[in-house]
């Protein structure tokens, strides 16, 4: 009994973190997930296929616009040095953003009109804002969750929610489907979601920390230049293995079969969105500290990964036997073709969804090289499976079989390569403290 009261002390903070957050971005999703049945009943499968291209594009840059500099914001001791990467987040994202700007006006000029380029028109611009947006909820969030200021983590994820489905719903009220309303709301979402964020920071105590050392920005992103060589690539490599099938599916069938599948994407990753992502910000600080008072951290990996293992049984479950009745009765006639696709990506998905602390435990160990190796081939073997889809004539349904099984087999070697790592980690840690 002293040792499980023990135990509960110790991780008191942690659950405590856990659940205020779980409880906030559960609300949030819950929120988004009760004003979809009405977007998809004013919004058709053709306009959410091009939205979501147009949005895939933008989160895979997004994801990366920092230069992964915001990964980073958690680790440091010195406030100054975290002060002093946030600031280098935010000029990395405002750079690349800027770069993606010219980058559409060129191909707006030079008229370029093939494959998915054709099907995004006029939204391209849109783009470098998303990009921009994205990373700079990314920045101020990462800090949010250095200072441990979670409930404003939480309640920006409500924001989000709020401020992404209705004004889709007022602007498909009043002038029907278009995919211009369903980035209107796409877009403010990102703004009052970072509107909430940057409520919750201290500029004025940011200001007084940074000017506690004397150390400038390149001194900064030369000593963490780790995360813009090895998790830049890394983390565009993970990305685009997410948005790899919307992407694809643009370039070979019609935008209706990429809003079927953006859909059922989307849903079946509300129980990451919900519990996993929530719990990997909390992992990465606490596995920081941990790893900074020298204590071992591989059990702590094993038991995150058999926690939601065992939280994901059941959402999971629900969606691979009853996924195609469920989205018909939620979503309406024309979209029960999307549970078909959930239920397909359901072994997939469940394994992003245990995997995410393995990831994590890459970066805290400074092994981006390692997971940049194992993403580059995971993205290659993608490519692959899809490439003999379309030498076969797959249907849709058989082309996402075939990359569901692959990406599932990926993340299992990736958990166990992350395990080996982090027990190798422990024991030469061991054998320095025994020195």
């Amino acid at each position: 009994m002293n040792r499980v009261y023990l135990l509960i002390q110790r991780y008191r903070g942690f659950f405590k973190d856990a659940i205020g957050l779980i409880g906030s971005t559960t609300l949030a999703k819950i929120i988004g997930l009760a004003l979809v049945p009405v977007v998809t009943r004013l919004f058709t499968p053709d306009d959410f296929g091009v939205m979501a291209i147009v949005l895939s594009l933008g989160l895979l840059f997004g994801n990366v616009g920092t230069l992964r500099y915001d990964q980073a914001i958690v680790l440091p001791r010195s406030g100054s040095d975290a002060v002093r990467l946030t600031v280098l987040s935010l000029w990395s994202v405002f750079a690349i953003s800027t770069l993606l700007l010219v980058v559409s006006i060129a191909v707006d000029f030079l008229g370029v009109e093939s494959g998915i380029i054709s099907q995004i028109g006029v939204w391209i611009y849109s783009i470098p804002l998303i990009v921009l947006l994205i990373g700079f909820n990314k920045v101020i969030s990462a800090w949010c969750a250095r200072e441990t200021i979670y409930p404003v983590i939480g309640k920006s994820e409500i924001m989000a929610s709020l401020m992404t489905g209705l004004p889709r719903i007022a602007i498909g009220f009043v002038y029907g489907s278009s995919i211009g309303g369903l980035l209107f709301g796409a877009i403010f979402g990102f703004i009052a979601k970072g509107a909430m964020l940057l409520s919750g920071v201290n500029l004025c105590e940011m200001r007084k920390v940074s000017k506690a050392s004397d150390k400038g920005l390149l001194h900064i992103a030369n000593q963490y230049r780790d995360f813009p060589v090895y998790s830049v690539p890394t983390g565009f490599l993970r990305e685009f293995i997410q948005k790899m099938p919307v992407i694809v599916l643009g370039v070979i069938f019609m935008p209706a079969v990429v809003g079927l599948y953006a859909m059922a994407n989307r849903i079946a990753r509300i129980p990451i969105e919900i519990i996993s992502s929530s719990l990997r910000r909390i992992y990465v600080q606490r596995i920081a500290k941990l790893r900074n008072m020298g204590h071992a951290i591989s059990g702590v990996l094993i038991k995150a990964t058999l926690g939601l293992f065992l939280l994901g049984l059941v959402p999971y479950l629900t969606l691979a036997f009853f996924g195609e009745p469920l989205f018909g009765w939620l979503l309406g006639k024309s979209w029960a073709a999307s549970g078909k696709y959930a239920s397909i990506l359901v072994p997939w998905l469940f394994s992003v969804f245990i995997v995410s602390p393995s990831t994590t435990n890459f970066i805290v160990l400074k092994r981006q090289p390692l997971l940049l190796k194992i993403q580059f081939y995971t993205g290659v073997l993608g490519l692959g499976v899809f490439l003999v889809a379309y030498l076969i004539n797959a249907e849709p349904e058989l082309s996402l079989v075939m990359y569901s099984s692959a990406a599932t087999l990926a993340n299992m070697v990736l958990f166990a390569i992350s395990l080996l790592i982090t027990r190798s980690d422990d024991r030469d840690r061991e054998l320095l403290g025994a020195e």
